[in-house]
């Protein structure tokens, strides 16, 4: 068991070293349009991420569908730092993230390369400067994918959702793609049943990894609701609030169904 922890571990900090690299020469290469910079780091991102999972034993099952020629504002439920992993897997994206991951050793280097925007929750003119960020990936065509309860939880629930970030498909009339996130693993416990997978309160990162490593499979299952349009009402904050509602019961919607499928 140790051998393999740290057989992984090697394989995921070559990993990580080899696409640093390649970040590196994408944003040094100002002479490609700025569109084209977008897409090109969202698509590493999603190179890094199917890597990465393959070395973690993450087998990802989708079900419902999307329209995959839109950019969309993708919002999930949020209970483990996998999630970013397998989201990025099976969809070119950005994320956005609080900003104290942009300081993280090598991951938060990782995230900066890879077009991750930064959110500090705490300030209205940083939400503000997010907003702008969003817009202008989405309006080249690239994908933001968002958390809106804001933080990670132990998978048995669906906190309420922040409705700030909502602001963006008001403004810019792009349509949200409601995303449901359930994870097991070999054994077949479900996520609501153990801290293994789960990442949340005050959970040591480091730690967690290493345990997690010891795991030599993991199934991801994702299902993609009908996307949401915008809501049209004379007042931007109760639409931002209505799309916030509709995303939040869309998702526990899906859970259900990845619920009932998994028999948990």
């Amino acid at each position: 068991m140790r051998i393999m922890k740290i057989k992984k571990a090697f394989m995921l900090i070559s990993l990580n070293a080899f696409f640093l690299i390649l970040g590196l020469i994408i944003s040094a290469a100002v002479f490609v349009p700025l569109r084209m910079r977008m897409k090109s780091k969202a698509w590493l991102a999603m190179l890094w991420a199917r890597h990465s999972c393959y070395i973690l034993g993450i087998h990802i099952d989708c079900t419902g569908s999307y329209q995959k020629d839109n950019a969309y504002l993708i919002v999930s439920n949020h209970c483990s730092y996998l999630d970013i992993l397998v989201l990025a897997g099976v969809m070119p994206s950005v994320f956005v993230a609080k900003k104290e991951i942009s300081a993280w050793f090598i991951f938060g280097r990782l995230a900066k390369l890879a077009g991750t925007i930064f959110i500090d929750r705490a300030s209205k003119a940083s939400t503000i400067s997010v907003i702008g960020e969003i817009r202008k990936r989405m309006e080249h065509g690239v994908n933001v994918v968002f958390f809106p309860e804001g933080t990670t939880n132990d998978g048995k629930a669906v906190k309420e959702f922040k409705s700030a970030l909502f602001k963006v498909p008001v403004e810019i009339r792009c349509p949200i793609l409601p995303v449901s996130l359930s994870y097991s693993y070999s054994e077949g416990m479900p996520v609501n049943e153990t801290n293994k997978i789960a990442w949340y309160g005050d959970m040591k990162f480091l730690p967690h990894l290493w345990k997690l490593l010891g795991l030599k499979r993991i199934i991801s299952k994702i299902h993609f609701n009908p996307a949401i349009s915008c809501v049209r009402t004379l007042e931007r904050s109760r639409a931002r609030k209505l799309l916030s509602g509709y995303a939040h019961e869309s998702i526990l919607t899906g859970l259900e169904h990845l619920r009932g499928e998994s028999g948990s």
